[in-house]
This record gives C-alpha cells, structure tokens and sequence, in this order.
C-alpha cells in the first residue's frame, strides 16, 4: 500500500508542463503599422505642381485574443483587426501554432497568417504577459485563464 502512494504521489509530481489543458483570454494593445498619403501642392510664379507624400508611422489599438491549450496543441484565436486581407487560417479567425515549446515557465510556438507573415508567440506563464511579434503587427497583454460558458462571478 505505501508503495503505490509513493508511486501516485511520484506521478503527480512529474506531470510534463507539456500535458497542459486550459483556455486563456487576454486583454491588450494591438500595434499596427500606417501609411497616410497626402499631396503637397507648390505654386510658382507661371505654374502649379504637386507631389504625393507618404506618412509613415505605428498606431495601436485596445484589443483582445484568445489561446486555446491542449497538451502541445495550441491555437490562437485573433481579433479581426488583427486578421489582413490576404491570410490562411480557419473562417472563424483561428491559427494553429506550430514549433511549439511549453515548459513550466513559458508557452512559444509560430502560426502562418499568410506566406509573408508568421508571427511568433510567447506567454510568460509566470506573470501572463503575452507578446506576438509578426509581419508589421503586434500584440502586447496579459492572459488569465477561463472556462468558456462559466460565469467568471
């Protein structure tokens, strides 16, 4: 009988990060690249001219995503702004990760929103503190576990 507690108790304690099953919601900013054009117009003394000129910059947005974990397989869901024109991916705004890493401290892996851009994404499972880095476009929040269909209060 006291072996096989040691044996139960052993195993609880060596369940792999890796067998992770859990849900997260996270809340954060979302940056984006812009382009805003606008023409420069010029007057001379016996004519007019005008040139196009294109603005450079980043903006961000309050936004929201969600992860989905089941053991190495993991899936993101991204919000529509998050989501261009052109991209793979399930109809519903869902991403596979592939090359995924899960450890006791942190969750990795990339997913393909198209050919171009395969963003990568990281989950500090210490602190929730997500980031995705991808092609012109980021997330940057924390994520905290829930049960979809559970009242949180």
């Amino acid at each position: 009988m006291r072996c096989i507690l040691i044996i139960l108790a052993l195993s609880l304690l060596s369940h792999p990060a890796s067998a992770v099953e859990l849900t997260l919601h996270c809340e954060g900013t979302h940056n984006y690249a812009t382009t805003n054009s606008h023409t420069v117009w010029s007057a001379s003394p016996h004519s007019f001219s005008s040139n196009v000129v294109d603005d450079y910059g980043e903006a961000s947005e309050a936004d929201q995503l969600t992860v989905k974990i089941y053991g190495s397989d993991v899936s993101v869901q991204l919000p529509d702004s998050m989501i261009p024109v052109l991209h793979m991916g399930d109809s519903d705004g869902r991403w596979s990760l592939y090359d995924v890493h899960i450890n006791d401290n942190l969750i990795s892996g990339r997913f393909r929103v198209n050919p171009l851009n395969k963003p990568t994404l990281v989950i500090d499972r210490t602190t929730g503190h997500i980031q995705i880095q991808g092609f012109a476009s980021g997330f940057q929040g924390t994520c905290s576990p829930y049960t979809p269909g559970e009242a949180k209060f």
